[in-house]
């Protein structure tokens, strides 16, 4: 091992306060960002959501549902869970 480990209870000086994320902000993604600059350029930002409303209006599947998640948000997805106890699965005595 090289140098010396901290000594326990020993924390640096950048460690995070409780409740506080080392990652605010979130993870960059360069392909998102890049897309972004593109369409912010030359109100290209208007142009291609004009040409979305249109192909949802001739029926194209993908820009009716982005469409919709664009002005309701995309669904809340619930998860059920089983309450009560259930019994292990029994294997077959093959004896």
């Amino acid at each position: 091992m090289r140098g010396r480990p901290f000594p326990k209870g020993h924390h640096p000086k950048t460690e995070w306060k409780p409740g506080e994320s080392g990652n605010p902000n979130g993870r960059r993604n360069a392909i998102t960002d890049t897309i972004r600059k593109l369409a912010d350029r030359n109100n290209n930002r208007e142009k291609i959501l004009e040409n979305v409303i249109q192909l949802a209006l001739q029926g194209e599947q993908w820009a009716v549902k982005f469409m919709a998640e664009y002005d309701q948000g995309k669904p809340v997805q619930t998860v059920h869970t089983i309450e009560e106890k259930m019994e292990p699965i029994k294997g077959m005595d093959v004896s």
